[in-house]
């Protein structure tokens, strides 16, 4: 039996959140010519085209072990070599506790159900309290996610279920 990590609350914690990424792949005749970003995306298409790039730009996605930028042509039989982590996103808020009431959790996604009266991401006048603060203390690998994983809002006043993705392919896709 495996044991699933658990966060304070007792749901599963993603054990496939991604830490780091290490590839490496020839490019085939198909994808020569084409721009490395551009061959990255369709290559690697869990994660996103700007993820790839600033992947390319930070020397993190290689060509014949050499950086490159990510307009650079392809030829065939080069080597593409990803050796990537996955770091904190700027865009995400410091962790807060707070209560959340999780409908669902599992690998890939969480589903929450969002009350009335609170607000889903920090701007102009909530700078925290959201419920991406509170998504973060849940989850802390979801600060490797833009916005910690959160596929779309709702507004202030407005209830509902949210979608959360938990791995950077589920938030691509």
């Amino acid at each position: 039996m495996r044991l699933r990590r658990r966060n304070a609350d007792g749901w599963p914690m993603s054990p496939g959140a991604e830490q780091r990424v290490r590839q490496r792949v020839v490019v085939t005749t198909d994808q020569a010519d084409r721009r490395v970003d551009q061959a990255a995306a369709s290559i690697w298409s869990d994660y996103s085209r700007s993820r790839l790039a600033d992947w390319i730009r930070g020397g993190q996605l290689r060509v014949n072990d050499q950086v490159v930028k990510p307009n650079y042509r392809l030829s065939t039989g080069e080597h593409l070599e990803l050796n990537a982590e996955f770091s904190r996103h700027d865009s995400n808020p410091e962790p807060q506790a707070m209560a959340i009431d999780v409908l669902h959790a599992d690998d890939a996604l969480l589903v929450v159900n969002k009350p009335p009266g609170l607000v889903v991401h920090p701007g102009s006048g909530n700078l925290d309290g959201t419920l991406i603060n509170g998504l973060l203390h849940y989850d802390p690998r979801l600060e490797t996610l833009p916005r910690a994983g959160l596929v779309h809002r709702l507004d202030k006043d407005t209830s509902g279920c949210l979608i959360i993705a938990r791995t950077a392919s589920a938030h691509n896709h």
